[in-house]
């Protein structure tokens, strides 16, 4: 197929007979709540997707209309197509880069709170196996 995955064969965990892999649980819910403070700060404030909304709305008046200018403003700048990733983020006027950053800092939430739960049940296989 050409997609199939190829880990290491010596990274440890890949194999049932490889020991020793330990988890820093205590590290990992560091890593979860510094990203929960970046996505924070992703959607709230002048770094929010809001924020950047209104500072990088570019049309070719701001980039100019030859075309790798127009095709910037239009890839990065106001969307005024209804369709498209673009229109789901605020209507019909939309900035796409607003709309993904604002979706970075969601899937960025969605990581933090997924390395929080890998903590907690590590933590709770450790303890019940009386560690």
């Amino acid at each position: 197929m050409g997609n199939e995955l190829s880990p290491d064969p010596n990274w440890p965990g890949v194999h049932n007979y490889v020991t020793g892999t330990e988890f820093d649980v205590a590290r990992m819910r560091k890593v979860a709540e510094d990203l929960e403070r970046c996505a924070g700060e992703m959607k709230s404030g002048a770094g929010s997707a809001t924020g950047l909304w209104q500072d990088s709305a570019l049309t070719e008046v701001q980039v100019g209309t030859w075309p790798a200018a127009s095709a910037f403003a239009r890839s990065v700048g106001r969307n005024h197509s209804p369709e498209g990733v673009a229109g789901m983020y605020v209507g019909p006027v939309s900035n796409t880069l607003a709309y993904v950053y604002g979706m970075f800092a969601v899937r960025l939430e969605d990581a933090a709170k997924a390395i929080r739960a890998n903590a907690d049940e590590y933590d709770r296989v450790r303890r019940a196996n009386g560690g």
